[in-house]
């Protein structure tokens, strides 16, 4: 499945946004997530596994915020621990 392009220039000036805060380079982001060095700069679908392997890379950002630009960017404290519970017990 891939998300739509439309939304995808969206969702790379998001995560730009959050590497820019996070003062992680387009550089190490594309090393880290194995991605070309213009993934960030080009226009075209995102993958479900790249969205999936972003998330990872960046587990406090709140997936609903980078898809959709709509609520807190980060998650919160309590979600977090939810979703560390969650994990554990699979």
């Amino acid at each position: 499945m891939l998300i739509n392009s439309n939304k995808n220039s969206k969702i790379t000036d998001r995560i730009i946004q959050i590497l820019d805060l996070k003062g992680i380079t387009k550089y190490k982001f594309s090393k880290d997530l194995n991605v070309s060095n213009g993934f960030l700069d080009k226009s075209r679908d995102i993958s479900t596994d790249k969205y999936a392997n972003i998330l990872e890379y960046l587990p406090d950002v709140n997936p609903d915020w980078l898809l959709t630009g709509e609520g807190e960017i980060f998650r919160s404290k309590n979600e977090e621990t939810t979703n560390l519970l969650n994990v554990s017990k699979n």
